[in-house]
């Protein structure tokens, strides 16, 4: 897990932070509490800018840990520390930062923000520096991705145009796909695996409550 893209977009609210347990240090806000155990210390540090770093300490050997964060680490006492440790991140963006709905200016887009957020708790994950107006949406039991919020240009679902575009990504049952990206609005997926997700365009052609229904099926489908 990328920290820094995790939060990126959002702006920390000074007074959720204080209320939450973080204490300001210097230019900093920081937070300390235990995980695995407390067989672990982990540190949280938000400086003014609104930058988070973190750092994971094993108590035992009183050295920094690192395992949490390297994606092909695996094995049930690794999985469980980045299981906690995400736990914890995730926790921090949801109670602690407000978002910014600006990136996403469709109003489909943005009664979709508000949706997810409202029915499952979720907030956009911002993990491209790069690709700054591309979010994702994932499930907090798995961390799997239900959704992708993208803008592209138009031309990449096959019109003739090259005007940006903001699209929705959806993972879907296999034997849907087809009959699906016949349907107005729908196409195949972009940039995702064409046999188990779709694109929608966020420009109005599909309604809210097709597309809210389209979120509930992925939302599902993303489990282990």
């Amino acid at each position: 897990m990328d920290i820094t893209n995790i939060f990126k977009n959002k702006k920390y609210n000074k007074t959720k932070l204080i209320n939450y347990g973080f204490s300001a240090e210097a230019d900093n806000y920081v937070l300390r509490t235990y995980i695995n155990n407390k067989d672990f210390l982990l540190e949280i540090i938000i400086n003014k800018d609104g930058a988070v770093t973190s750092k994971v300490t094993d108590i035992d050997v009183q050295e920094e840990y690192t395992l949490h964060l390297a994606e092909i680490a695996n094995g049930n006492f690794i999985n469980k520390i980045k299981q906690e440790y995400n736990n914890v991140i995730h926790d921090i963006l949801i109670n602690c930062f407000d978002r910014d709905e600006c990136v996403f200016t469709e109003s489909i887009s943005k009664k979709i923000i508000k949706y997810v957020k409202d029915k499952y708790g979720d907030d956009l994950e911002f993990l491209w520096k790069k690709y700054d107006k591309n979010a994702v949406l994932r499930r907090k039991d798995t961390y799997k991705w239900y959704a992708v919020i993208m803008t592209i240009d138009k031309n990449k679902l096959g019109f003739a145009s090259d005007k940006k575009v903001e699209i929705i990504d959806l993972r879907t049952n296999y034997n849907d796909v087809e009959k699906l990206i016949m349907k107005k609005g729908f196409f195949p997926a972009y940039h995702m695996n064409k046999k188990h997700w779709i694109t929608i365009i966020l420009d109005g052609t599909v309604e809210f409550s097709e597309i809210s229904k389209a979120i509930d099926i992925s939302y599902k489908l993303a489990v282990k």
